[in-house]
Parts: C-alpha cells; sequence; structure tokens
C-alpha cells in the first residue's frame, strides 16, 4: 500500500474524528452553561415544589386521618371493673396491677386486676379464690 492509499484509506476516518471532536466541544459547552444556570433554576423548582407541599398541606384535613395505634401503646382491662387502662405494662406493673395475663380477647393486649380491686379482693377472703 502506498502512502497515498494510506491517506485515502484513512481519509474518512480523520472526517470522523474531527465531528466527534466538534459534538465533545459543544457538549463541554452545554455543560458549561448548565452548571452556571443551574442555581437559578434549582431555585425555581424549590420554590414551585414549596408551594405545590403548602397547597397540598393546607388542603389536608388532619382530623380525618386514621390514627396510627403505635407498638407501645398497650391496652389492659381489669377483670372486674372498668378502670382507665394504663400506657403500657410496665406502667401498670409500677401502679400495682396484679395478676396481667395475655388476653384472648378482643379489645385489650392484657387482662389483670387493678389496685382498687386487688385491694377490695383481699379484704374479703372468700373472694381471693375468684380470680
Amino acid at each position: 500500500m502506498t502512502a497515498e492509499e494510506f491517506s485515502e484509506a484513512i481519509q474518512p476516518l480523520v472526517e470522523e474524528l474531527k465531528a466527534i471532536r466538534e459534538a465533545l466541544g459543544e457538549i463541554r459547552e452545554d455543560i458549561q452553561w448548565a452548571v452556571r444556570n443551574a442555581q437559578d433554576y434549582l431555585s425555581a423548582i424549590n420554590d414551585a415544589a414549596d408551594e405545590i407541599r403548602g397547597e397540598v398541606l393546607a388542603r389536608v384535613r388532619w382530623d380525618d386521618l386514621p390514627k396510627p395505634h403505635l407498638p407501645s401503646e398497650e391496652t389492659i382491662a381489669c377483670a372486674h371493673c372498668d378502670a382507665d387502662s394504663p400506657r403500657s405494662l410496665a406502667e401498670a406493673v409500677e401502679l400495682g396491677w396484679s395478676r396481667l395475663q395475655s388476653s384472648d380477647g378482643i379489645g385489650e393486649d392484657y387482662l389483670g386486676q387493678c389496685p382498687d380491686c386487688a385491694k377490695k379482693i383481699d379484704e374479703v377472703p372468700a373472694q381471693r379464690e375468684l380470680f
């Protein structure tokens, strides 16, 4: 292959490389423009998002949303009366609830004896065996 034939063979590749170099230059300019102007566009996008978020939050009817049953909230019922449930099993023990056991019933997690009923039952010996 002569030098002239070789030159003719690589000429299309040279032209292709020139086109690639030109395209890369344009891409570089576009990236530089985007970097210089990004803050303006990001600020506008953030402002629009804040406005939309505010409108959505203003429309939410918070009282209508379901209240979650948090795992830390345990319901404890007295087997003998309608005493208010302590907030947790630990609080029930601290308040003097006794004979606490897991409940198979619907509505409460534990069934036990509140301090008032325990006191009443202890005062009457015949009732001790009822529970």
